[in-house]
């Protein structure tokens, strides 16, 4: 990732792009890497890069909202005469096929991130945040990690580690690529909780055990022995305010409906990871988890299920789904606006999140 072609005009652009001021832009460059600025890039990425899998989806086309033929006009028709003047006719909305995969190709992830002000998953994001951290000095390494659901892990993400920043010789870790994530760095040590600086929640980390340990609800993770060796820690999360309902991810696992805050706090297991990590970009693990969530299988594959666009806000988040938006603030719904067809879903989306299809 440090041979990329891309040169320090693109670190200015990608700083640009998560809305780093300039003059904020100047001092991180001119001075030596330290955790602060780490903590400041990571939630800038957080609040400007959405966590959106619209490249692997086709985008159908919009049906003409007026009366298409008036005074012998058809504006379906290949061949037609001049419409009157007074004939008002939309831009129509053409069906967009499947294009832009997410790669493990970083330049072509600079491009979709930094120039086309696109988002991605952990693939993209977390690859482009790695680069841009190395650009401005930063010791990163790649680690894997399975996300845990009500089935068991499954591939599909990666997380950062950021290390030479404390005395203490401890890495930070940090994932601006997954749709609900931590937004303030975290030590890779167990026993230490990190309150995140915008919405409260809390993380932190503990060691993964074989299922005879109740006290982590590691004995609900369905891990095979492969798990338990490969991975040493498990990422931990309580919720400051509305339990899962406050949760990005509820409306991708298909809780269309946000549910209310549980009457006590909640330990939500996250992800299983490996502190040690230090894997190269193109190696067979990321390649595995790459195709993962490529896979066009809506069963297995919850990326392949449906269209998905979140972005992080100050006290929350906003979703865009196929057929509605939601604005989530402090662990509570607050809007909810119904997308009645092709244009008002891709209007949101440039609204939202600064997308045009």
């Amino acid at each position: 990732m440090n041979a990329t072609t891309a040169s320090k005009a693109t670190v200015r652009k990608y700083l640009d792009r998560i809305g780093i001021q300039t003059e904020t832009a100047d001092a991180i460059v001119g001075r030596k890497p330290n955790e602060s600025d780490l903590g400041l890039l990571l939630r800038a990425h957080l609040l400007s890069v959405p966590f959106e899998n619209l490249s692997q989806h086709v985008h159908p086309s919009n049906a003409i909202e007026i009366d298409t033929k008036q005074n012998g006009y058809d504006a379906n028709a290949k061949q037609q005469p001049t419409p009157p003047t007074s004939l008002p006719l939309p831009i129509p909305i053409v069906e967009i096929p499947i294009s832009n995969l997410p790669t493990l190709d970083v330049d072509v992830t600079l491009q979709k991130i930094v120039i086309d002000h696109r988002g991605g998953f952990c693939w993209e994001i977390n690859f482009a945040f790695a680069w841009l951290l190395r650009q401005l000095g930063y010791t990163v390494r790649l680690g894997s990690a399975n996300v845990l659901t009500p089935d068991g892990p499954i591939l599909g993400h990666l997380c950062l580690y950021v290390d030479a920043l404390r005395d203490d010789g401890v890495a930070l870790h940090v994932d601006p690529g997954f749709g609900d994530a931590p937004r303030a760095p975290m030590p890779a040590i167990f026993g230490n909780t990190i309150a995140d600086p915008m919405i409260g929640d809390e993380h932190h980390f503990v060691p993964n055990h074989d299922d005879s340990d109740t006290n982590t609800n590691t004995k609900k993770f369905h891990q095979s022995s492969h798990h338990l060796e490969r991975f040493d820690a498990v990422l931990m999360r309580s919720r400051n305010d509305g339990g899962i309902g406050g949760s990005a991810l509820d409306d991708v696992a298909g809780m269309n409906e946000t549910l209310p805050p549980p009457l006590d706090q909640i330990q939500e297991a996250v992800y299983l990871l490996n502190f040690d990590d230090d894997l190269e970009g193109n190696c067979e693990e990321f390649q595995e988890g790459l195709a993962a969530v490529l896979s066009p299988n809506s069963d297995t594959n919850l990326f392949a299920k449906k269209r998905m666009c979140i972005i992080n806000r100050e006290t929350g988040f906003d979703y865009v789904g196929n057929k509605y938006w939601k604005k989530v603030r402090n662990g509570s719904e607050v809007h909810r606006e119904t997308l009645d067809d092709e244009r008002a879903y891709r209007e949101a989306l440039e609204k939202v999140a600064g997308i045009r299809l």
